[in-house]
């Protein structure tokens, strides 16, 4: 149905596997969404935020993605929700990794761009 990146996390141990599906329609979007993020809370010096940004949330063909930013005794971090006919499941980002996340992310968006062009 479609061309999707498929983002997945593991848990060490044996935990379960969750997996969210970004329809290539919404990549961009998604991309540029962590990128604000990034550019107003993000840090490199694993400095504590005293505040931590709001929830953001867009819809993509018949997909809510969700972005909520908490933190617990490890840290911050970023989980994305994919809520599609009452099934929500979501992967955890450590702050440390949204760089990273984006970037691979932008990866896949450049390269999708290509592949549409041609």
């Amino acid at each position: 149905r479609g061309r999707f990146l498929r983002v997945s996390q593991t848990i060490p141990r044996g935990g379960p596997r969750s997996q969210i599906a970004i329809p290539a329609q919404g990549m961009i979007e998604f991309r540029d969404a962590l990128t604000e993020l990034l550019d107003e809370f993000g840090t490199d010096d694993q400095e504590p935020q005293n505040e931590l940004p709001e929830s953001r949330s867009m819809r993509v063909e018949n997909k809510m993605f969700y972005f909520d930013v908490g933190s617990n005794r490890r840290g911050v971090y970023l989980r994305v929700s994919e809520v599609r006919n009452n099934f929500r499941t979501a992967v955890t980002i450590p702050e440390r990794s949204w760089a990273r996340f984006r970037d691979v992310l932008t990866e896949f968006v450049d390269k999708s761009s290509i592949k549409d062009t041609e």
